[in-house]
This record gives C-alpha cells, structure tokens and sequence, in this order.
C-alpha cells in the first residue's frame, strides 16, 4: 500500500525548493542614489519584457526597498543591511509566497545601471564572458533529474504521464515507486504506482483508507473530497491546504494496481495541475 509516502516525499521537496529573488535598494535622500536607482529599475523593466531572465531561475517579479523608509530599513537590517550612500542589487532567498526575501544571497553597489545588469547576468549564468555557478545551480541536497519534463513513461509500471518539471528522486518501496518532480520556486508533482489486490467490493474501501493514510499524516487540512473516475477506474480527489498552498490528491485503484499524485503549485496554477492530472494514461490497470 503506498499510505502517505506520497505526500510526505512530496511535502518535503517542496520546502527544500527556496525561490531566488532580485532585490532593488536604494536611499531616495540621496539624489544620486535616486536617479542611479530609477535607471536600473527601468532596464530591469525592459529586459525582464524582453524575456532576458527566463530560465535563470529566479522570480520574474523582483522587490524595491528604500533606506529612507524606516521599515525597508529595519527589515534590511534584520537581513544583515545597513545603510549605505551607493545604491545596490542584490539576489535573495524569498519567502514561501515569494513576496518578501528572507535572506541577502549575494549583493553589489553599482555606478551605473549596465553595471548592475552585468554583475546579476554574471551570478546567474546569463553572461557569456563569465557564467557562474550559484544562484542558478540546484539548492543543496537535490538529486541530479532523473528524467526531463515532458512525457514520463517508466517501464513495467503500467502507465504515463505528462509532468510539468524534471523528475529529481525515486523512491522505491515495498510495492511500488513513488516519483518526484520539481519546479525550483513553482512546484512540485509526485507520482506513485504500486500493487494491491482489490475486488469490486473492496475498492472503495481501499480507496478511502488510502486517501486517509495521506491526509492524517501529512497535516493537510482536507476541504473536499469528492468521487472521480479517469479513464473508467475510480477514485477519489481531494483538495486540502498545507501551511499556504492547496495540495491537489488523486488515487485510483484497479483490481491490481494503486496510482496516486500529488500537486502544489505554489502559483496557484489552476491549468497546470488539471493539464497534469488529465494527461495520465494507465495502460495496465
């Protein structure tokens, strides 16, 4: 029985997967600071409509912060930033929602708004000259991708699936394999494919045990739970939230087999995780 190794596996990555975020500090008492931070703020428009950030991994949206507000200024210096006459760019760590940085990664004053633009192209590997590692590598403790986004199809398991991210970890079992994909600062999906042996009489029983097992011990806080079928087997669906994302679960169950998966997205991404759900395709039920 896969229980909740699902959620679990699933819940875990997801907070291991920290955003990486642009942040704009300035002091508007400081004229030459102003009118340096004004151009970088417009270049960074342009560029992010120009499509100059897609990939880099790091948030498309990025945050401002002026020293001569007392807020920005005690939150910069709970990060470990004082105050300084030159203006800056910075990359952060973001919070969950990816609104506010929790955490000043790298930082560097600049003279000119093409500077700045060179310094971040260049600690997030978007500068031909010199490409870094860092901030655009992998967080700590992930597993190399296993398997690319697209089309997911393991051999012997009986089905497949569109996934939205690479697949990073497989975690074998006593009866199956549970698999994880994840989307640095967007997501996660988890699949999971196992044996049972269930009759008509007992599969619905299996599957309210199992959607149960998954609930109870991940913490999710259930807000419906509704009976689905997908291509004429059944199951069960239910939607719950944990700390701040909604967390969407399906499970079917055939005479033999049990599939389950799991989607957060942290953007709440409605069409990605139906696309997700509908693209299953059990050839061995």
């Amino acid at each position: 029985m896969l229980k909740w190794i699902l959620l679990l596996t699933c819940l875990s990555l997801a907070w291991a997967a920290p955003r990486t975020g642009i942040l704009v500090v300035f002091d508007s008492t400081q004229s030459s600071s102003t009118q340096l931070h004004k151009g970088l703020v417009e270049l960074l428009k342009q560029k992010r409509a120009e499509g100059h950030f897609a990939g880099a991994g790091v948030d498309q949206s990025f945050n401002v912060y002026n020293l001569a507000e007392p807020e920005h200024a005690n939150y910069l210096k709970s990060l470990g930033v004082g105050r300084t006459s030159k203006p800056f760019i910075s990359l952060t760590q973001l919070d969950p929602t990816g609104k506010r940085p929790v955490k000043v990664t790298w930082r560097y004053a600049y003279a000119s708004p093409e500077e700045a633009l060179q310094a971040i192209d260049q600690q997030l590997g978007l500068s031909q000259e010199n490409p870094a590692v860092g901030p655009s590598m992998p967080p700590p403790g992930f597993e190399s991708p296993t398997a690319p986004a697209g089309l997911f199809n393991p051999p012997g398991y009986g089905f497949s699936v569109e996934v939205p991210y690479p697949i990073t970890q497989a975690t074998p079992f006593a009866s199956g394999m549970v698999w994880t994909a994840v989307g640095k600062g967007q997501g996660v999906v988890v699949v999971a494919a196992g044996n049972t042996t269930t009759t008509p009489e007992t599969r619905n029983q299996t599957l309210e045990s199992e959607m149960t097992a998954v609930v109870k011990e991940s913490g999710i806080k259930e807000i419906s739970r509704q009976p689905i079928t997908h291509q004429g087997l059944p199951g069960l669906e239910v939607i719950g939230q944990y700390q701040i994302y909604l967390a969407h679960v399906r499970v079917f169950c055939s005479d033999n087999h049990v599939y389950e998966l799991c989607a957060i997205n942290f953007m709440n991404d409605e069409e990605m995780i139906q696309r997700f759900f509908r693209s299953l395709l059990i050839t061995q039920p």
